[in-house]
């Protein structure tokens, strides 16, 4: 219903009617959202002459100011559910405020691993750096990564999971290597990056 912010109007109106659509309905943390106002009307006003302005997370807080656009995209940084409010003035101060649900799911996109080793190839005495570091720079929206190490590529994982994106290892007997580097998010979604190192006497 309409709410009447304004004492100077001799006539009583209707004022405007709030609505908006969410498309999609319910989406991730990677999603952007469409909020459509434009179906929002008023009897005595064209649709050009009415402002509208958003609560996008439900806090009571308006988080635009009144604009005439009715049209926004939204992405959300979190999961959850979010109690999306928008208000309509006209230009007489009416205004009428309409709210829908929008559920956020969590990131399903995994991460992608990466690293670098120094040297590339060696022999028997050297001690190699495996390096994931642009792996956590390029990960950022992923939360927590944890990422594990097989130094053989056998299967076998020989380091448990761990924050530290860099690691050192010797190798005791010649020959090729598969290094294998698993990556690891804090919704348990996984990546592997592979380099083959050859090991001399």
């Amino acid at each position: 219903m309409a709410i009447f912010a304004s004492c100077n109007k001799e006539e009583e109106k209707a004022g405007p009617i709030a609505t908006f659509t969410v498309s999609p309905p319910e989406g991730y943390v990677t999603t952007e959202f469409l909020f459509n106002a434009s179906g929002t009307t008023d009897e005595d006003t064209p649709a050009t002459e009415l402002e509208f302005r958003w609560d996008l997370d439900g806090d009571g807080q308006w988080d635009t100011q009144y604009s005439p656009n009715n049209i926004l995209n939204h992405s959300f940084q979190n999961e959850g559910t979010y109690d999306v409010r928008m208000e309509v003035m006209d230009p007489d101060g009416w205004t009428d405020s309409f709210h829908q649900m929008v559920n956020v799911l969590p990131d399903t996109t995994p991460p992608i691993a990466m690293f670098n080793v120094l040297p590339d190839n060696g022999n028997i005495n050297t001690i190699f750096k495996f390096d994931a570091t642009n792996t956590l720079n390029l990960n950022k929206t992923n939360g927590d990564l944890k990422i594990r190490w097989d130094w053989e590529g056998d299967g076998i994982w020989d380091t448990g999971y761990r924050s530290d994106p860099q690691a050192y290892h010797r190798y005791i007997n010649p020959g090729y290597y598969e290094a294998t580097l698993e990556v690891k998010d804090e919704n348990s979604f996984t990546n592997i990056a592979r380099i083959i190192i050859k090991i001399t006497s």
